[in-house]
């Protein structure tokens, strides 16, 4: 079963959610959850909305992650890639 990764959606609590596709209707794909109540729902996204999901795509994302962590804590602490090549 194909998994996908949503990046944009109406509904905040959906966003990097990784969900079952349960149908695809062209560019568009209804995906499947369990709401807070315990209810299955479905919500419908365009493929654009976000990727799909495996191994790769993965190790990308938190490949991506890290790397803006490392820089938002260079900015926070006024760190240069300067100072990172004279550190030793």
């Amino acid at each position: 079963m194909k998994k996908f990764i949503i990046d944009r959606t109406d509904n905040s609590l959906l966003l990097n959610c990784i969900l079952p596709v349960i149908k695809t209707e062209g560019e568009y794909l209804t995906l499947e959850y369990k709401d807070f109540d315990g209810s299955t729902k479905t919500v419908t996204v365009h493929e654009t909305d976000g990727e799909f999901y495996d191994e790769s795509v993965s190790l990308r994302r938190k490949k991506d992650l890290a790397i803006r962590n490392v820089f938002s804590l260079m900015e926070y602490n006024q760190i240069t890639l300067e100072d990172l090549q004279n550190y030793k």
